[in-house]
């Protein structure tokens, strides 16, 4: 097992503890993503990846804070930059002003740390300033806004399962090496994001091949014409208001293995499929008027699945799993 530094150890474990605790850390700091970085990059295969399930734990919990909780959520989203420390010290009561000394501009998040309660007391004057987070996040341009403003609580599927991915990517690159955002605050607008910020083992999204039909657009996905299934170990599904989809979101670097489909307006078929049954000596069965109908298929062969599927060798462990189980007793 790979050798954490101190600085990432502490981080692990404090990320562990507040899960236990039901309360989701900044996700914005460069810490947070040195960690998930260092887990992805672990080689221990496994079902489920421990990384993956924290995330969407996170996630699940992020998707459902209180009131309160957003106002506090805002609060790292709105106050930052050089002038982070002056606006958050408009909303902290005199008898506060003090915990500010020997901070540096730059350190919002480490005040949260040190004296929680004076954030908590901020955050309830700025959610009373504001009416509420609602009219809170319109003080930040659109691109900013925090995931739970566009998704709904999730439902989460703890079995996992089949899903439709829509990309203009080919499948091997995303199956065993998927990129996308790790940041859980900013997954409602992605398209606004930087290559930089999209190009990280991290969440990606789907559809459940049940609903998936519905949401295309003249025949097609608009997210892109290769048609992929992903089998995921763990997923949530949560409606985003602007798209107005119940979009399914799992975590990239646990997809299992895939495979190419093609078809519009209702008609499905394996990529090939034609060549493929032939090459293995058995009846085509023609178009399918159902997705899991197709999926039913493939299950039942698997000899087709064997040679249409792509792997994926490269599923990660966190390889702190001892640590992890060490940290949560």
């Amino acid at each position: 097992m790979a050798k954490l530094s101190p600085k990432v150890q502490r981080a692990v474990d404090a990320c562990v503890r507040a899960a236990r605790l039901g309360y989701v850390p900044n996700p914005r700091g460069k810490l947070q993503r040195e960690v998930v970085d260092f887990l992805s990059r672990q080689p221990r295969p496994n079902p489920k990846s421990e990384t993956g399930k924290l995330m969407l734990d996170g996630l699940e919990r992020y998707l459902s804070l209180t009131p309160t909780e957003r106002a506090e959520d805002l609060s790292h989203a709105v106050f930052l930059g050089p002038a982070a420390m002056s606006l958050f010290a408009q909303y902290l009561g005199d008898g506060d002003m003090q915990v500010l000394e020997g901070y540096a501009y730059e350190g919002l998040t480490e005040v949260e740390q040190d004296h929680p309660e004076v954030f908590r007391r901020a955050a309830r004057a700025i959610e009373k300033d504001q009416k509420g987070p609602a009219r809170f996040v319109t003080t930040l341009p659109e691109e900013e806004w925090p995931s739970w403003t566009f998704f709904s609580a999730g439902r989460r599927h703890p079995k996992g399962g089949w899903l439709v991915h829509c990309t203009d990517a080919d499948a091997a690159s995303v199956i065993q090496d998927f990129r996308g955002v790790d940041d859980i605050s900013r997954l409602g607008l992605t398209t606004y994001l930087s290559d930089r910020e999209r190009e990280n083992p991290g969440f990606g999204f789907g559809f459940e091949a049940r609903s998936f039909p519905r949401y295309l657009r003249r025949g097609r996905c608009p997210y892109g014409d290769t048609l992929l299934l992903l089998k995921v170990p763990d997923y949530l599904v949560t409606n985003h208001s602007g798209d107005e989809e119940d979009q399914a979101i799992f975590w990239g670097p646990d997809i299992e293995s895939g495979f190419e489909f093609s078809g519009a307006r209702g008609y499905w078929t394996i990529e090939d499929q034609d060549a493929v049954t032939e090459d293995l000596g058995i009846e085509d069965p023609g178009e399918f008027d159902d997705l899991e109908d197709l999926l039913a298929w493939v299950e039942r062969h698997p000899q087709v699945y064997r040679e249409i599927a792509v792997e994926n060798p490269r599923r990660r462990v966190s390889g702190v799993k001892a640590t992890v189980r060490a940290a949560m007793k």
